[in-house]
């Protein structure tokens, strides 16, 4: 009889809905971690016994080899455990439940957040005039800001990993400082530049004028505080003085006027 057919169907869909498979993760809304940190993925099945689960990473059935990794099924809740992230921990983790009415699965994707400690170019020596690199290899995910520093200050913006200074000055010369970070932080490392040359302090064009009578020496300054004394002074010392600089860079020179007045 067809009120017969009716209890039976609904003894059929009462039991097959017993069977219905659900899954979803807890961690739906969880996706960055930083390296070294302990990591637990959870999800609740709902259906009936038995069902079996399983996990794939990256589509691929995950091993059970790594110590630092572990897989649970208690009270329906199903979890994956790190106990400290590595850089082969990221990817897509798929969780994958069964039972006989059928197959669910939910996805997972573990975005690791790290970085290696910059190193930067050893200390390095150039000539005036030169081109000076400095190069910062860096490693990490997400992307990463790199920021450079001189002597504590930064720099005009530059973001890229190598910096490229032409035509190097004296004053150049200090301690370059590679920052780079992320969400996992922030950390930086330094190299020396060492700018070999040098540098006149005063122009060819300054003008001494001295009265004799006053004046009993006559000392001429340049770099390291280097000096030219003239003792007792005579009219016969007006001229013109040269000097002339020189170290394995070449030479370079400046002239300085002195004019003598008396009798």
């Amino acid at each position: 009889p067809l009120s017969v057919l009716r209890h039976n169907l609904k003894v059929l869909f009462l039991f097959m809905s017993l069977r219905v498979l659900m899954l979803y993760l807890k961690n739906s809304t969880f996706s960055t971690v930083l390296l070294g940190n302990a990591v637990k993925l959870q999800g609740v099945v709902k259906g009936s016994a038995p069902i079996s689960i399983k996990w794939l990473k990256d589509s691929k059935l995950l091993i059970d080899d790594d110590s630092s990794v572990t897989t649970t099924f208690e009270n329906n809740i199903p979890c994956i455990s790190f106990t400290s992230v590595g850089i082969k921990h990221g990817g897509k983790y798929t969780c994958i439940a069964e039972n006989e009415a059928g197959q669910q699965k939910s996805i997972l994707p573990v975005n690791l957040c790290w970085f290696i400690k910059p190193k930067a170019s050893a200390s390095i020596s150039v000539t005036v005039g030169e081109m000076a690199m400095l190069e910062c290899t860096i490693s990490g995910s997400p992307e990463l800001k790199v920021r450079w520093f001189k002597d504590g200050k930064e720099m005009i913006k530059k973001y890229s990993s190598s910096l490229e200074l032409n035509s190097v000055e004296a004053m150049q010369t200090g301690v370059y400082s590679c920052q780079v970070s992320n969400e996992a932080g922030t950390v930086t490392n330094a190299a020396e530049l060492l700018v070999k040359g040098w540098t006149i302090l005063f122009l060819s064009s300054t003008i001494f004028h001295l009265t004799h009578l006053f004046s009993s020496f006559l000392p001429l300054f340049c770099l390291h505080s280097e000096q030219f004394i003239i003792s007792q002074l005579y009219l016969s010392d007006a001229g013109e003085y040269k000097l002339e600089v020189a170290n394995h860079v070449g030479t370079a020179s400046c002239k300085i006027k002195l004019s003598v007045s008396g009798w």
